[in-house]
């Protein structure tokens, strides 16, 4: 379930580590570990998609899910991440390369890196099973033209960190778990129920947790938080009440 931004994350741990965990040899250690990381993300990553769900079932919709976004983003994703496998022109062509970026102008790569997969066939499987479930969640809460808006902007600034970075890769993990966050971000800004405010918080820690150990995905989701945030409390979406069990425009 990695981004394929192994460069990119080991690039910023390392002063995030010197700076921060110089006189803590446990944390530190575990910053330099990188299989170690590796190992563990898809396990941290499954835990923050659970905390995700539970914080989307708190949240009652103005319509119900309709899949929409899913029926649109999924094959832009699915279709090209299975293929790849058999077909690895389809990967070279797609995929994050920051020399081909910059120096020879392919920039559809920062766009179009977010529907390939560089994580092997687990990797991708777990990541379509992950956008699934998310995609559904978002569609309900956001409707599909903002989460298409917000799944599209958070790889497309993931994958310009990458080539600023000088990182090859590819991955929709990144984009997903942000768009998941973004859920979060706008319940954190209500008045919440105690479980899901729970969840909301656990997720969130997961986001800290992931950023400090200068893991992609943890400033993924850190910036989903804050643009679901942002975008919720300052637009007119009436999508959501979380106080009341129902939607506004019922009361």
């Amino acid at each position: 379930m990695k981004l394929g931004h192994s460069a990119l994350s080991e690039a910023m741990r390392a002063p995030i580590c010197a700076k921060l965990y110089s006189k803590h040899w446990t944390i530190k250690k575990l910053c330099h570990q990188n299989v170690m990381l590796q190992s563990f993300s898809p396990i941290i990553l499954g835990a923050s998609v659970v905390f995700i769900y539970q914080v989307s079932q708190a949240v009652v919709a103005k319509r119900p899910s309709t899949a929409t976004f899913l029926k649109i983003i999924a094959p832009f994703v699915a279709i090209p991440s299975l293929l790849q496998i058999p077909f690895s022109q389809i990967y070279d062509f797609l995929s994050r390369d920051p020399e081909l970026v910059i120096h020879h102008y392919e920039i559809w790569r920062v766009v179009t890196a977010t529907f390939v997969q560089s994580s092997g066939l687990i990797g991708t499987l777990v990541n379509l099973a992950m956008l699934a479930m998310v995609a559904h969640f978002a569609d309900k809460v956001w409707g599909w033209r903002w989460s298409l808006a917000f799944f599209l902007t958070a790889g497309t600034l993931l994958n310009i960190s990458g080539v600023i970075f000088d990182s090859a890769g590819a991955g929709s993990s990144g984009a997903t778990i942000a768009l998941g966050m973004s859920i979060v971000g706008a319940y954190l800004v209500q008045r919440l129920p105690r479980q899901a405010l729970a969840a909301a918080l656990a997720a969130l820690a997961i986001a800290v947790f992931l950023s400090l150990i200068g893991n992609a995905h943890g400033y993924a989701m850190l910036a989903g938080t804050a643009i679901g945030a942002i975008f919720y409390r300052y637009s007119k979406l009436e999508t959501l009440d979380i106080t009341h069990g129902h939607s506004r425009d019922n009361n």
